[in-house]
């Protein structure tokens, strides 16, 4: 009984633990038609961070490459310093224009939330046991029926991303989405995360027909 009663509270946990990264809304272009050869990408993540930059674009760049896209990394093609000098929209359309590609998909951290939760102590019954009563090491010991754990401060973080897919012939958006990242371990779990909810909607959306 007791053994079926801790297998429950373990569902009951895993089936109420909400998701890290979640799309919150997405919009598609109703007048965009998908061409059969619309599958090769530059990837753009919008950070002056070049490592933070370079690292969500690769993995990106890595799945999607294994769901049957072609994809460029601005990163790789764009040094900081051409970024960084405001060359204009004409300029940059030129060079993206060169690349023969369909589209740009551009990654962008539209606002940050942080929260600091409070995780009350919690008190657990412990029974008695019939001990050593001769000094207080031993009364504490053996009769002290409460075991408690202190309360600490939590430090939440949500970030909500902006995912957009723009069509190069025209320049015109074609796709958007926007989601949410709940407090991620680390950039790694988050650029994994991202990259696999950004393939997966990109094919809900029917905006390429992917690989099974």
């Amino acid at each position: 009984m007791k053994k079926l009663f801790s297998i429950v509270l373990i569902i009951i946990a895993l089936t109420s633990c909400e998701p890290s990264q979640k799309v919150t809304g997405t919009w598609k272009n109703p007048d965009f038609k998908p061409k059969e050869n619309y599958s090769k990408f530059l990837i753009m993540a919008m950070t002056e961070n070049q490592s933070t930059k370079a690292y969500v674009e690769n993995v990106l760049t890595d799945y999607l490459g294994s769901k049957n896209y072609k994809i460029l990394i601005s990163s790789d093609v764009f040094p900081p310093a051409f970024l960084k000098a405001d060359v204009g929209k004409e300029v940059m359309a030129a060079e993206i224009k060169k690349m023969n590609i369909d589209g740009v998909l551009t990654v962008a951290l539209l606002h940050e939330e942080t929260k600091e939760r409070y995780v009350a102590g919690s008190s657990a019954y412990a029974p008695y046991s019939y001990g050593y009563y001769g000094s207080y090491y031993g009364y504490y010991s053996y009769r002290y029926p409460t075991v408690y754990e202190p309360g600490y401060y939590s430090t939440e973080k949500t970030y909500f991303i902006e995912t957009n897919l723009f069509d190069v012939e025209s320049g015109a958006l074609v796709w958007s989405m926007q989601s949410q990242s709940y407090s991620p371990a680390n950039l790694e779990s988050f650029a994994k995360g991202y990259a696999a909810l950004v393939a997966y909607q990109l094919k809900k959306d029917g905006i390429k027909k992917q690989k099974p």
